[in-house]
């Protein structure tokens, strides 16, 4: 996903963070709709999960949902106990952490260097650790 620019600043407060176009035009038209109509159901009978972060609610992304009949299932923002992806992005963390106080000359020195071990970082997570966090929270397993 691109960083937004500064021209794209819409208030002094902006921290040019994603926002509702962004995750409209970047996540929902690139990835999650096509997956979506990718997949053996109907889109109908698939939920997607969101927690309450500004952008999820904006209204281009209100006018996406309703169009293709998506169908979410909401979550609180930032509740691990909740939601599956808090206990990861914590995961996520302090393995770049780790890796970035071990020493003064891991630490990356461009936004290509960063990228690269936030990917390594990712990736390196082992599949079973998601899948604990996955049977540790049973409700996750019930939805269809």
């Amino acid at each position: 996903m691109r960083k937004r620019q500064p021209s794209e600043r819409k208030t002094k407060r902006d921290r040019l963070g994603l926002d509702g176009t962004q995750y409209a035009n970047e996540i929902y038209d690139e990835y999650l709709i096509p997956l979506l109509f990718s997949l053996d159901k109907p889109i109908n009978q698939v939920r997607v999960v969101e927690d309450n972060a500004p952008y999820h609610k904006s209204g281009l992304n209100k006018t996406l949902t309703s169009a293709y009949r998506v169908r979410k299932l909401q979550f609180p923002a930032n509740s691990p106990d909740l939601n599956l992806i808090e206990n990861v992005w914590h995961i996520f963390k302090q393995r770049l952490r780790n890796r970035f106080s071990e020493n003064e000359q891991t630490r990356p020195r461009t936004e290509n260097e960063l990228s690269d071990a936030m990917r390594e970082e990712w990736d390196a997570i082992p599949q079973s650790t998601i899948d604990r966090l996955v049977d540790w929270m049973p409700h996750c397993r019930v939805i269809s």
